[in-house]
């Protein structure tokens, strides 16, 4: 199963990380058009807690398929019908 998450996750993982960065300078520099009102604080919450969300939604995408898949026994699947 680790083997199965771990591309999984290590794509996913460059892809928060390549959107976060971006949208935690914009709030951390405080641009008009993100932070309103120089709610920095909040900005931060809200970029982490859509990482988060995005890493939830991608574990339960791999795991449902993942975990059907691994039930199949493998003699079954390469019998010929």
């Amino acid at each position: 199963m680790t083997a199965i998450f771990s591309r999984t996750f290590l794509q996913i993982g460059l892809g928060i990380l390549a959107g976060s960065v971006p949208g935690i300078l914009l709030v951390s520099l405080g641009a008009p058009e993100v932070a309103e009102g120089g709610g920095t604080a909040v900005g931060l919450v809200a970029t982490f807690a859509v990482a988060l969300f995005i890493a939830g939604v991608t574990a339960v995408a791999c795991f449902v398929p993942a975990r059907r898949a691994l039930r199949i026994q493998p003699t079954e699947a390469l019998r010929a019908d």
